[in-house]
């Protein structure tokens, strides 16, 4: 387990984001012309969701936190010494 995360509500958090496109798809479900996307934007979103969740809660390493220390604070840095 990490150090706890606090969490402060006006600050980026991926939640937003899961919410955001839980929202479109909820928006984007009753369509036909959208198929099944409103669906696995609700799934998708869910997902974004529940990982901040356990992130703030339980402090496990989730995959998008994995992802984010290995993969685009690397890429900012790297832009950042250029």
């Amino acid at each position: 387990m990490r150090d706890k995360v606090k969490f402060e509500p006006i600050a980026p958090h991926h939640s937003y984001i899961g919410i955001m496109i839980m929202i479109l798809g909820g928006l984007m479900a009753p369509h036909e012309l959208y198929g099944n996307w409103g669906i696995i934007f609700l799934i998708g979103g869910g997902v974004i969701l529940a990982d901040d969740v356990i992130e703030h809660t339980i402090c496990g390493n989730t995959p998008l936190r994995l992802f984010f220390e290995r993969v685009i604070v690397k890429f900012l840095r790297r832009k950042e010494n250029d």
